[in-house]
């Protein structure tokens, strides 16, 4: 596809909430990466692995190192789900095709679950970039909808030569308390 070329092209390897080349490539990733393994563990033991430990590409292409044409067969067509995937979730225009818009998290608070009413203390959700592999880690699981399920939490710069210039910062903001004005900040 000519509109994804163009956009891999000016993709600058960042993985940004903004980023459409790195949507395009993360679930071009995944589609590949199930289509090349699911006929050989299947869907049952796929889904519960493949968020928790990610695979090689490189390496499952070995797979298909006396078969060529059908790797580059298998890449066209994952090509053609991405782009018919992304085309259905997000919109059929690709400039809404940002990894925020899939790659979302919610920051849950431990009574959230309780019931429908409960997911009032929870904050989010959030666009965000990253993934597993990035320094901006952010998690996820494409069978659970891209949504986010590992983040940093506490993050702190300090300044040696004046401590009282050092900063932090927790997710969800600094109290801790639902309904406090410091809650999700």
């Amino acid at each position: 596809s000519e509109m994804c070329i163009r956009d891999r092209e000016e993709w600058d390897y960042q993985l940004t909430k903004d980023t459409i080349g790195g949507t395009i490539y993360k679930v071009w990733w995944e589609k590949t990466i199930i289509e090349i393994l699911k006929p050989y563990i299947g869907e049952e033991l796929l889904k519960p692995y493949f968020g928790y430990c990610p695979f090689e590409l490189n390496r499952l292409f070995k797979l298909y190192q006396e078969k060529p044409q059908e790797l580059s067969k298998l890449l066209l067509k994952t090509l053609q789900d991405t782009i018919t995937f992304l085309s259905e979730k997000i919109s059929p225009n690709h400039e809404k095709w940002k990894w925020g818009t899939l790659h979302q998290l919610t920051l849950a608070h431990p009574f959230s679950s309780g019931n429908e009413q409960a997911k009032i203390l929870n904050i989010g959700p959030f666009k965000v970039g990253g993934d597993t592999n990035t320094i901006n880690n952010g998690y996820y699981n494409p069978f659970n909808d891209h949504a986010v399920s590992v983040a940093p939490s506490f993050r702190q710069l300090h300044d040696l030569s004046d401590w009282r210039k050092s900063l932090w910062v927790i997710p969800g903001g600094q109290s801790g308390l639902p309904f406090h004005k410091h809650y999700n900040d």
